[in-house]
């Protein structure tokens, strides 16, 4: 008796169950508060890469990784107290979401880890030329505030104007466009370690006229001589 009791609890218990399928349970883990969202046109994988890439980079500390096919979040904490987590989603007709939600709020930060997995797919793309944009990356011994005053100085130089500008220690950014409207991309980051220097990133789209590569490169020799002025 007692076994037929127990068989007919488990079977009640099975019928009841409501576990949300394992795709939905992986994105929505937790609540979310103020998450800055974009949506990226690339592959799931290249999202979830290019986002655990920059928590790393943030020095975000990932505790958790859960991973479906169209779905995955990432959790991590940072620096006084802040714990950091990334969802990212396939979109129906193509295209990835990805949403940074972090507690306390901080939107700056929100933004760079966006930036960077921007940036990281936008490199991508460019060494596969797939997406319409094209990128140029060096490394300087001078620092990031330097390197952003030169950034400043090609533009002013090139007839650019700036729209954007953003600096707060260790990334940088800035934007601007010409006449045309063709706009560039600065995105700066201090290399690992006290007087490592200055990673620089140049992004442009495509134009209907192309010579997106002379673009950059006219743009990083007034950049790299503004910085030659500077040290003399």
């Amino acid at each position: 008796m007692r076994r037929a009791t127990t068989l007919l609890w488990l079977l009640a218990g099975a019928c009841g169950s409501s576990a949300p399928e394992p795709e939905a349970a992986v994105f929505d883990e937790g609540p979310l508060v103020d998450p800055l969202l974009r949506r990226y046109e690339a592959p799931f994988s290249g999202v979830w890469a290019a986002a655990e890439e920059a928590l790393v980079e943030e020095a975000v500390a990932i505790d958790r990784r859960r991973r479906g096919k169209t779905r995955g979040v990432l959790v991590g904490y940072g620096g006084l107290g802040l714990r950091v987590k990334i969802r990212i989603r396939s979109e129906e007709g193509g295209g990835v979401e990805a949403g940074v939600d972090i507690l306390p709020r901080d939107p700056t930060l929100a933004a760079m880890i966006q930036d960077r997995i921007a940036d990281k797919l936008s490199l991508d793309r460019a060494k596969a030329d797939l997406f319409g944009q094209t990128s140029l990356e060096r490394a300087y011994r001078d620092d990031l505030e330097r390197c952003m005053a030169a950034a400043e100085g090609a533009c002013r130089a090139l007839h650019l104007d700036i729209v954007h500008k953003h600096l707060v220690d260790p990334r940088g950014r800035l934007e601007a466009r010409d006449e045309s409207g063709r706009s560039v991309r600065f995105t700066l980051r201090s290399a690992q370690g006290a007087g490592q220097g200055t990673e620089v990133v140049l992004t442009t789209e495509a134009a209907p006229d192309g010579g997106e590569k002379d673009f950059l490169l006219r743009i990083v020799r007034e950049f790299e001589r503004d910085l030659v002025r500077a040290g003399e």
